[in-house]
């Protein structure tokens, strides 16, 4: 970590889905593309034991919104 005018400047990457840094943009961090990657997909996964009515409930909303609007499942461009 290195210092510069004062500044520590921290060197992090993520790899993040381009409909997450569409929709949650921060001021704080940098967004850049990164090409000649292949097409990802956004998955919902919990635990085969889980017993949460919020899990459950989440999961529901997803299966829903992807079942009869499947037009909000598209690629952010």
């Amino acid at each position: 970590m290195g210092h510069r005018d004062g500044a520590e400047h921290v060197g992090l990457v993520d790899l993040l889905s381009r409909s997450t840094t569409k929709r949650h943009q921060r001021p704080d961090i940098a967004y850049r593309p990164v090409a000649g990657l292949s097409p990802s997909a956004v998955m919902v996964a919990w635990p085969e034991t889980s017993r949460s009515a919020a899990v459950a409930a989440f999961v529901q909303a997803a299966h829903d919104v992807a079942t009869h609007h499947p037009d909000y499942m598209t690629t952010l461009a």
